[in-house]
């Protein structure tokens, strides 16, 4: 197998961010500059990507930034980041702030998401709003059918995304008893068993 080099996967995300912009968001977003880069700076979150408006660069391009932990080896993670960072975009360009202080999805965020296709739900952690974006069925085959892409190129895999998880970050686990339907949720690894059923939680 061949390896799969970053400019090669920045080259295809940028022909996918022009081909979604026209099947998804009626060819109104601008061009932007593409990067990867490493979680090393957001060492307590899981942040997939990044959308800049007001990126530094002379030219005033705007930036999106795709994180290594992005890189599960899933072309439609991939697009479903991307599709949530240009949803970013569309908003900027119309002046609409889609994102408070704090980084809480609001529902100006939601409302484009939807009209570009993306499923929506609101984050367990209610200080995320509505930052939760999903490729339907239906949008995953429609950018199957539609997209000239390089799908082999989006199957790049970092480490990052296998293994990783920052600092601090607690993943919630759930574990059930197949038995009576007995539900616990906890960030810690743990054997359960419930006593009612004899059963170990799974």
């Amino acid at each position: 197998m061949e390896k799969i080099k970053i400019d090669e996967l920045i080259l295809e995300l940028t022909s996918a961010h022009r081909q979604i912009s026209r099947l998804c968001f009626s060819n109104e977003l601008k061009p932007v500059k593409i990067s990867i880069a490493q979680n090393s700076r957001s060492r307590s979150k899981l942040t997939l990507g990044d959308f800049r408006g007001n990126s530094g660069y002379v030219d005033g391009d705007m930036q999106i930034t795709i994180w290594t932990l992005c890189l599960n080896g899933d072309p439609f993670q991939l697009l479903e980041t991307l599709m949530h960072e240009m949803v970013h975009q569309i908003n900027h360009q119309n002046n609409i702030k889609d994102c408070e202080n704090n980084q809480r999805h609001n529902k100006k965020f939601k409302e484009a998401a939807l009209r570009a296709g993306l499923l929506v739900e609101r984050d367990e952690n209610p200080n995320r709003g509505f930052t939760n974006t999903k490729l339907s069925e239906t949008l995953k085959a429609l950018l199957r059918e539609k997209l000239d892409l390089n799908w082999e190129v989006l199957k790049l895999k970092h480490y990052d995304a296998l293994y990783y998880e920052p600092i601090n970050y607690k993943r919630r686990r759930t574990y059930t008893c197949k038995g009576c339907g007995l539900v616990i949720t906890n960030s810690r690894v743990l054997r359960l068993k419930c006593l009612d059923c004899d059963l170990e939680l799974v």
